[in-house]
């Protein structure tokens, strides 16, 4: 296992059969027919990483979706969260991670935040600043940045265009972010 897995995925709501898929450590493929729910599989994950995007529609009845992650560092980590809501309720078994509520942005004033959380688990332990422009503006580094790095929208497979520098406000402080990752110099 690498810094972390994801163990399961769920999806549920009152009235609804619960949606789960497990994982297994090592690689994990995706496949069925189109229109059976891999890309919100993928973008359910992206969104217990902190995304504001709704991974699908409330319309479907599901409210939440829940995720099981295994840390080598902390050990089993739960991430709940409601569609619509910019918080995520993070269960531990370790007592180095706080049990409650985190932010998924830093708009908020918040004791807690999921992307420092995320920072965490891969290794970080403090805030790391990337320049964000190509006259050195700092920022926050971010998880669910250097996260798109592992996922690849389907849309985009064929573009000739970056499918990892999808945008330009982003590309100074992704490539900082990866440069940190690799070096460790920021």
């Amino acid at each position: 296992m690498l810094n972390f897995m994801i163990a399961q995925l769920r999806v549920f709501g009152n009235g609804k059969e619960d949606g789960v898929i497990k994982f297994t450590d090592g690689l994990n493929l995706i496949q069925g027919r189109s229109n059976t729910g891999k890309t919100w599989i993928l973008k359910s994950i992206y969104y217990l990483f902190g995304s504001d995007k709704r991974p699908y529609s409330p319309l479907t009845g599901y409210t939440d979706i829940e995720g099981i992650f295994l840390t080598r560092r902390y050990g089993r980590i739960t991430i709940t969260r409601k569609l619509g809501e910019q918080v995520a309720r993070v269960n531990s078994e370790n007592d180095k991670i706080e049990n409650g509520e985190y932010a998924t942005n830093y708009q908020n004033e918040f004791p807690r935040y999921l992307n420092d959380l995320w920072l965490r688990i891969i290794g970080l332990e403090e805030t790391i600043e990337v320049p964000k422009s190509a006259r050195y503006a700092r920022e926050r580094m971010s998880w669910t940045n250097i996260a798109n790095v592992f996922f690849v929208d389907e849309d985009e497979i064929d573009k000739s265009k970056s499918i990892v520098l999808r945008d330009s406000s982003y590309d100074t402080s992704l490539i900082a972010s990866l440069y940190f990752l690799l070096t460790g110099d920021y």
